[in-house]
């Protein structure tokens, strides 16, 4: 652009005879996204125009900004558009200048602006829409609590407590690129409950009460497409009898937030395994939903359950929400029982 700007001048005439100064511009029609834009300009007798300005606003803006024009070493003046204004769709600019007989635009107008044409890279568009859905808040802290029971009683004679409840922790960070979000976390779990045995060609039922897990959990969502995900977790733990580990798995099939489905499966050593379905809704205003349907060993590893929750979310204003939680849960055919927690989240 500096090159054709010489050439321009260089055209002109010595001591031309234009009623005002001469002000020579090379209109800019494209910009790459998040990358500071310079626009020049160049004149013979540039401060007789007083003071130039280049006035710049986002397509679909009513409001002007306006920056002034600097020299540069090589005698063309410059007005540099910040990277962060730089995103699709693009600008609209014209330069103006005010100074006696230099007095008023003098490249297009705020009538009929130049138009910049900005085409975003295809992670910075996907990154942008997508935290428009966040509302523009990249973290998340979860706290959330859960009791889950599954009765206590079969019959005819033999009575057990079959329950255990649970306290989480977890921290989101989004990076909306191939690596989409990043997760860490821990957990308390506690539980009673039953086992299986055999003895002499007889199946037992035999007490397992005091069962207990901590551990921790890290976490990335890789997602090569806003409508694909693929979550894996990495679990580290200690039980009542030693240190154990584990993992897990989530594929995410559409939009989130939004509605979308998860399908996932995981376990520790020791402790059984678990996996099932997550639909997501977003239909209802303000209040995104979900539910849930999961297989499950927890927390003694031999007698497979089945649960059933239901969870909405509820805004508490532009950070906050909370996420009440119930569900029915059964084993056996024979045990079944109520669960219910929260959850508590704050955004930002």
């Amino acid at each position: 652009m500096t090159l054709l700007l010489g050439a321009a001048l260089a055209a002109l005439p010595k001591a031309p005879d234009l009623g005002r100064p001469v002000l020579v511009h090379v209109p800019v029609h494209e910009a790459e996204e998040a990358e500071d834009l310079t626009i020049l300009v160049g004149s013979p007798n540039f401060d007789e125009m007083g003071m130039v300005e280049l006035y710049y606003r986002s397509i679909g803006d009513e409001n002007w900004k306006s920056l002034g024009f600097s020299r540069r070493d090589d005698g063309d003046y410059q007005a540099v558009v910040p990277a962060k204004e730089i995103r699709p769709p693009g600008l609209e600019y014209y330069i103006a200048s005010t100074a006696g007989l230099a007095r008023g635009d003098r490249f297009a107008s705020a009538a009929s602006p130049q138009r910049i044409d900005v085409a975003g890279s295809h992670w910075a568009s996907r990154a942008r829409r997508e935290m428009e859905r966040f509302d523009g808040k990249r973290s998340e802290i979860v706290l959330r609590y859960e009791w889950a029971g599954f009765g206590s009683t079969i019959p005819p004679n033999d009575t057990f407590d079959d329950n255990w409840h649970r306290a989480q922790v977890h921290v989101d960070y989004r990076l909306l690129h191939f690596v989409r979000q990043l997760r860490i976390g821990a957990s308390v779990l506690r539980a009673d409950s039953f086992q299986l045995e055999r003895e002499a060609g007889e199946t037992q039922l035999v007490p397992s009460n005091g069962l207990g897990m901590d551990y921790g959990y890290a976490a990335i969502e890789l997602a090569p497409h806003e409508l694909f995900g693929l979550w894996g977790e990495l679990r580290l733990g200690a039980t009542e009898t030693g240190f154990t580990a584990g993992g897990a798995g989530y594929l995410r099939l559409g939009l989130d937030p939004g509605t979308h489905v998860v399908l996932w499966a995981g376990g520790m050593e020791g402790y059984g395994w678990h996996g099932g379905m997550v639909l997501h809704w977003a239909t209802v205003p303000r209040i995104p939903m979900r539910v849930e349907a999961e297989a499950t060993t927890w927390p003694d590893q031999t007698i497979p359950g089945v649960r059933l929750a239901y969870e909405a979310q509820v805004q508490l204003g532009e950070h906050a929400e909370i996420r009440p939680r119930i569900g029915y849960q059964a084993r056996l055919h024979q045990l079944g029982g109520p669960m219910i927690g929260t959850s508590l989240v704050w955004h930002w």
